[in-house]
């Protein structure tokens, strides 16, 4: 996952645990050595968002998320 969008590390964190669980939605069985379920986080900071909480940037990437698994699918 990568995002324009100023993060603390905490909050940068927060955002990619809250991603990376809700793969598993479509990643079943999910946390096996072999499923590929690993998710990476980064921003390049430069979007200041005000008004806008951590966790709610993680909900829209955790639907971008779904649907990019859906879309692999196919």
């Amino acid at each position: 996952m990568i995002t324009n969008v100023k993060l603390t590390d905490v909050e940068l964190l927060q955002v990619g645990r809250q991603v990376h669980s809700s793969m598993h939605r479509g990643i079943q069985p999910f946390h096996t050595l072999t499923d590929g379920d690993t998710m990476f986080a980064m921003t390049t900071d430069e979007v200041e968002l005000s008004g806008v909480k951590p966790t709610g940037l993680g909900t829209l990437a955790s639907e971008v998320a779904w649907d990019a698994i859906l879309s692999a699918a196919e």
